[in-house]
């Protein structure tokens, strides 16, 4: 689990890029707002 401030078992903002290896599957919950209704692959 990723989250803005650090606790047990998650990883933070900056954390979460060198760990994907690491993940069978990942979820992506965003909210829904023009910023990312183009998509979070569209960022890569």
């Amino acid at each position: 689990m990723v989250r803005r401030s650090p606790g047990p078992n998650t990883l933070t903002p900056d954390q979460w890029r060198a760990r994907l290896s690491d993940f069978d599957w990942v979820i992506l919950a965003v909210p829904a707002t023009p910023e990312t209704d183009e998509g979070a692959a569209d960022a890569e």
